[in-house]
């Protein structure tokens, strides 16, 4: 499957308005009524070959937009700290992403082993202003991932992960550097259905992150357990999942813009248990229309 279209977005009336807008004292914007109407391409393509009753096969698709007299904005910050907006089309920015996964599982006794190897990839330019001066910056980034399966019918079912994302940035701004960095993640799922009724379940979950500086945590293993039993003729299930039981998990990212970086840390909600109970309605009231009636 391929696709191509072609777009025209019409600049706002805020940013064609040749009159300042004062609704904001500290941040004047005048629009520009000599601004072009942006144009897009787009390109979009599909292949695969998967079987989903097999559990085996590949597929793989991207897509690629580029854009001519986009409407970027440009500001200006004088000695009274006033800022000043206005816009005008640049040409050139483009993005775009690649993805591609190829699977495999095997079958035989109550025994299934599977594998799944995937990879994606994005690029992009964008260009901009800051204070009035222009600038681009580029954006590469990869992430392969390979993920193990194993099962035993009844018994157990094992999912190992492992994920690696690399990441680059390049600034032709002088006060930013070029940020290149590498991302890690491995995980295992464990999950126990014997003896009959009980259900134990562990995922334990090891992040390394490249991209934060040395005044941030940048890893974690996050610890999940449950512990379930199933009665009433396997309808009903009452289970206690403990969250974070290591009390490991943070919230550190990088935020990387057009003309900016910047490292946070955020409160996010730890170590938690929770109990529930679910029960599975398969069948309503009313009576079996299949069913026949006796004398």
């Amino acid at each position: 499957y391929i696709n191509y279209s072609n777009s025209i977005n019409i600049p706002s009336v805020r940013q064609l308005q040749p009159v300042e807008d004062r609704t904001n004292p500290q941040n004047i914007v005048v629009g520009n009524p000599d601004l072009d109407a942006s144009q897009q391409h787009n390109v979009y393509f599909n292949l695969s070959r998967y079987d989903w009753e097999k559990g085996s096969g590949f597929y793989s698709g991207g897509g690629f937009t580029y854009t001519d007299n986009s409407v970027a904005a440009i500001t200006t910050t004088d000695v009274d700290l006033i800022r000043k907006t206005t816009y005008t089309n640049i040409d050139g920015v483009y993005n775009g992403y690649l993805y591609t996964s190829f699977s495999k599982t095997w079958k035989k006794d109550g025994r299934e082993i599977g594998f799944d190897f995937g990879i994606d990839g994005n690029l992009s330019l964008n260009k901009g202003f800051t204070n009035a001066s222009a600038f681009q910056s580029e954006s590469y980034s990869i992430s392969p991932e390979l993920t193990f399966e194993y099962s035993l019918k009844d018994y157990i079912d094992v999912e190992l992960e492992y994920e690696v994302t690399a990441n680059r940035t390049q600034f032709d701004i002088a006060t930013i550097t070029e940020q290149e960095f590498v991302n890690q993640r491995v995980a295992i799922d464990i999950t126990t259905s014997w003896p009959k009724h009980i259900i134990l379940g562990m995922r334990g979950e090891y992040n390394k992150f490249g991209n934060i500086s040395g005044d941030f945590d940048d890893d974690s293993f996050v610890l999940i357990g449950s512990l379930g039993y199933k009665f009433a003729k396997d309808k009903a299930t009452v289970k206690l999942k403990a969250y974070d039981i290591l009390n490991q998990i943070i919230d550190t990212r990088r935020l990387i813009t057009d003309d900016f970086v910047s490292d946070t840390s955020s409160l996010v909600l730890q170590q938690y248990f929770m109990l529930s109970c679910t029960f599975k309605i398969s069948k309503f009231g009313g009576k079996d229309p299949n069913e026949n009636e006796g004398f």
